[in-house]
């Protein structure tokens, strides 16, 4: 773990302030020639630091993020789609094995399509384009949820699996064309009522 405080330093004539945020990505800002300032934003940033929140962000573990949204948001859904959003959740956690929010990257969501693309689906085939879609719009809808909640600094990219343009065919070329041959010659059935 990188560490909670704030730290002044010079280069040149300017005086900066640099630090580790929550999420380990490490920052500067620039004070000018005015070490004061430095120093009292330096104290400022250290104290957030300390507390678990910085700029307004607080990192939580995703089990307690996940509780959360299902709490707040998931239960003001119909039942159906609370199926859809939780078993989206499973696998999302069963594959990327998030500790945190911040660990529902971009990176994550590459991860997660190409281990879920290889796992075998109802059918005994892999798993379909479209499901996965559908599943990633969940984990779209969980990272905008976090990063309005300030527990998530920027929600991630999404790269869709491709899907197949081609409609499925129900019934042969050859059927649908004696079935339509057939159309002039059928009669109505002669029902009771």
């Amino acid at each position: 773990m990188k560490s909670r405080k704030a730290w002044v330093f010079q280069r040149g004539d300017s005086w900066y302030v640099g630090w580790y945020e929550l999420d380990g990505i490490r920052k500067t800002k620039s004070f000018g020639t005015t070490k004061t300032k430095a120093n009292n934003f330096a104290a400022k940033k250290g104290g957030e630091l300390v507390d678990g929140v910085s700029d307004g962000f607080a990192t939580k573990t995703w089990a307690s993020f996940v509780d959360a949204y299902k709490e707040r948001k998931l239960s003001l859904k119909r039942a159906g789609t609370q199926v859809v959003y939780q078993t989206a959740i499973e696998h999302y956690a069963r594959i990327c094995k998030p500790s945190k929010t911040s660990d529902l990257t971009t990176e994550a969501i590459d991860k997660y399509i190409a281990a879920r693309s290889k796992e075998t689906g109802k059918t005994g085939g892999p798993v379909s384009a479209s499901t996965i879609n559908k599943e990633l719009r969940v984990l779209r809808a969980l990272a905008n949820v976090a990063k309005d909640w300030k527990q998530l600094r920027e929600a991630p990219k999404f790269a869709w699996a491709e899907e197949s343009e081609n409609e499925p065919t129900f019934v042969s070329q050859e059927h649908f064309e004696s079935m339509y041959a057939a159309c002039g010659a059928a009669t109505r059935p002669v029902l009771p009522n």
